[in-house]
């Protein structure tokens, strides 16, 4: 098992601990923030990267491997257009004044010119990128003579970009996107996209907008009351809660397919709920939630295990 360990500093001298675990053999990741899970990957053998906000820093954590030899690397992308660079950007331009900025464009220039700068400026306008929402619509069909399930649509200066996606699909015929929660359409992540061509964009599948996250809880609540209607809408969100707590949204997912076997789902299943369910903080909290949800309801405890 592989451990990497960063403390990061953000913008108000506040500190972060940001922590990764990978067993090498099985290839699973996980990577916490201040002890509490920031994300799960599974069957990393080589190179990957991922990204993630501190607040309001993007993060970026690439992992490579060489000789056999995993090696682990933190990065703040300070060059990325998120609100918070936009806002450091506006206080150095007005830290300067208009004639010293003058002065050194000025110079910049003869040296970028005598350097071979120019080229070097343009690269950097060409790399740098944006991040905006994006809204996924699932639909089968066609474009230039391929087979897409869904595709995803954002706006960069007041025009339209489109990319077509093929996303996973269970057994059932459930269309899943790449966090592992069922696709529908209006579904909304943040999308990753170069200034100078749009096309090139990546989406961030484990970074849905709050309002999504708001639509996840929602659609959880209403499974559970489906399978149990006798439960309490306290009590379901009590439960919510706990699992959130301990595994993020991966919590919410072991909830929402807690009945579905590993054949129809491979990732989440009523196996891996039950390993997660067995966790002494879960246990924990779900007794909490029926102390203050259930019990003083009166209702029975034939009621409650529906729930399992």
């Amino acid at each position: 098992m592989n451990s990497a360990n960063w403390t990061f500093v953000g913008n108000q001298r506040k500190t972060s601990r940001v922590n990764l675990k990978h067993g090498v053999e099985s290839g699973n990741l996980i990577i916490f923030l201040e002890g509490k899970v920031l994300l799960i990957d599974y069957d990393v053998f080589e190179k990957a990267d991922y990204t993630f906000f501190i607040d309001e820093e993007f993060c970026k954590i690439s992992i490579t491997k060489k000789k056999n030899k995993f090696q682990y690397q933190f990065d703040v992308l300070d060059d990325v257009d998120t609100p918070l660079n936009k806002r450091r950007k506006e206080f150095k331009e007005k830290k300067y004044n208009h004639t010293l900025k003058m002065a050194l464009l000025a110079l910049g220039i003869i040296l970028f010119l005598v350097g071979g700068g120019v080229g070097i400026k343009h690269y950097r306008t060409l790399q740098k990128r944006g991040i905006t929402t994006a809204t996924i619509v699932v639909k089968d069909h066609q474009y230039k003579g391929e087979s897409y399930n869904a595709a995803y649509t954002f706006q960069h200066k007041k025009q339209d970009f489109i990319r077509h996606i093929d996303l996973p699909v269970l057994s059932d015929g459930t269309i899943l996107t790449e966090n592992g929660f069922p696709a529908l359409v209006g579904d909304q992540f943040l999308v990753e996209y170069y200034f100078q061509d749009p096309l090139k964009n990546n989406l961030l599948f484990s970074r849905p907008t709050k309002d999504q996250i708001d639509q996840y809880e929602g659609r959880l609540l209403n499974k559970l009351k489906h399978v149990s209607p006798d439960l309490s809408t306290d009590y379901c969100n009590c439960i919510m809660k706990a699992y959130y707590n301990i595994s993020g949204l991966n919590g919410y997912l072991e909830l929402y397919f807690r009945n579905v076997s590993p054949t129809e789902n491979p990732t989440y299943n009523n196996e891996t709920y039950q390993v997660l369910a067995n966790h002494p903080k879960i246990a924990a909290a779900e007794n909490d939630c029926h102390l203050e949800f259930i019990k003083d309801c009166y209702m029975t405890t034939d009621s409650i295990s529906t729930l399992h």
